[in-house]
């Protein structure tokens, strides 16, 4: 695989897997967007956890709004502050444009640091 390709890639190494990790992160700062609800903790690398409510609707929505979040995370996370989000995924994210969504939360969580 070529360098630029692994890049690109949304790896095991780029996510927040344990609890421990989730909870540390929930600690930190606090972002309400139309989009998600972002919780950042700087930390020397960046990593990123995804999450969605029950109530915003069925499976296929709540992997949607994942799937799209994630999306978003790996083709902007080198313009993002450095450090460890978790995304929890609101209404707007499975409904809305997916350009405006990344443009959104680009400007809203690039004023994080």
């Amino acid at each position: 695989m070529a360098d630029k390709e692994r890049t690109r890639h949304f790896g095991k190494g780029l996510r927040l897997t344990r609890e421990g990790e989730i909870r540390r992160v929930m600690g930190g700062r606090k972002k309400e967007t139309r989009w998600a609800t972002v919780f950042f903790l700087p930390q020397q690398e960046t990593r990123a956890g995804f999450s969605a409510r029950k109530t915003l609707g069925n499976a296929v929505l709540r992997n949607r709004a994942r799937r799209r979040l994630r999306e978003f995370f790996r083709q902007n996370r080198n313009a993002l502050p450095t450090g460890w989000y978790l995304f929890i995924a609101k209404e707007e994210s499975v409904r809305g444009d997916f350009s405006e969504m990344c443009r959104g939360l680009t400007e809203e969580l690039s004023q994080l640091s």
